[in-house]
């Protein structure tokens, strides 16, 4: 979606999805991803919409997020913040200044949060030293302080290290609550009650807004694959927003050197997992980790 630079695609295939989720009986998608990248062999760099610019990321998040909360589907922005490679990302820590970090971080978020985005979601890696889940100076000062943020913060799955990072501006710890946001850890760790109050309101006050409670298709927890997985939701629409947005995203490569064409009898070797790539999407399903160059990897 980022190679065709148009926003009007952009909001379109956030419609699109929207759909298809609430036809599935969802009502939160894990997107957009709009995270600037600087790691250019980053295997989930297709997912972002940012690419390497802040302002592309800006201008087709937005829409993004507009399309999809359009259908009463809540849009979690991620990944928040800095998060530019997927090596060693629960350990990594990205360093950025205070004007590097608002001038080429930050305006992709700011920009979906004007959209109204229903949530964003912290990620694994430290920012400048401390996990971004549990820094209090990302998510409390800059994202709802200076950025304005009223939705709710989800962790990335496993992302949360302790209690305090509900006192950091974590809102939701993912998957479920039964780690370090059970009740009873909240309340041993002394996690005040206006906290917990603050906490549930963020989380309620976009969701009833946008509606997006009133038709959940499958049951609390984390079971819902089976149903969500099993409903076909495309529509002809969907398919037709998808071979726009597929036509639209080709880039010409320019032919320097004289490598086209190639002379007969010339050899050409491929090389690297995407040999094996499966081709369909069941063994993908037992395992995300299995994503492959086209698919990809991870839940958006």
């Amino acid at each position: 979606l980022a190679a065709t630079w148009d926003p009007i695609l952009a909001r379109e295939l956030g419609s699109a999805i929207g759909t298809e989720f609430r036809r599935k009986g969802a009502n939160v998608l894990l997107g957009p991803a709009v995270h600037v990248h600087r790691v250019s062999r980053g295997g989930r760099n297709a997912e972002s919409l940012s690419g390497e610019d802040p302002l592309l990321g800006a201008r087709l998040g937005a829409e993004f997020v507009r399309g999809v909360q359009a259908q009463r589907v809540a849009a979690v922005v991620k990944h928040f913040a800095l998060n530019s490679q997927e090596t060693h990302r629960q350990q990594a820590s990205s360093d950025a200044s205070e004007r590097v970090a608002f001038e080429v971080y930050y305006p992709s978020f700011e920009a979906a949060i004007g959209a109204g985005a229903a949530a964003v979601m912290c990620a694994y890696n430290k920012v400048n030293g401390t996990h971004a889940c549990e820094s209090g100076a990302l998510l409390n000062n800059v994202l709802k302080a200076r950025l304005g943020f009223r939705g709710f913060v989800l962790s990335d799955w496993g992302a949360v290290h302790s209690a305090d990072a509900s006192r950091q501006g974590c809102d939701v710890e993912m998957p479920g609550a039964d780690g370090f946001f059970g009740l009873g850890v909240l309340r041993a760790a002394r996690v005040s009650d206006s906290l917990l109050t603050s906490m549930v309101s963020r989380l309620l006050r976009p969701l009833l807004t946008l509606d997006a409670l009133d038709a959940r298709g499958c049951t609390v927890g984390c079971d819902c694959d089976v149903p969500l997985y099993s409903s076909v939701a495309a529509t002809e629409r969907s398919v037709a927003v998808a071979r726009a947005v597929a036509a639209a995203s080709a880039v010409l490569l320019k032919n320097e050197g004289g490598a086209l064409p190639l002379s007969r009898g010339a050899r050409v070797a491929l090389l690297g997992d995407a040999c094996g790539a499966p081709h369909e999407i069941d063994p993908v399903r037992e395992r995300w980790t299995k994503g492959d160059y086209y698919v990809v990897g991870g839940s958006a």
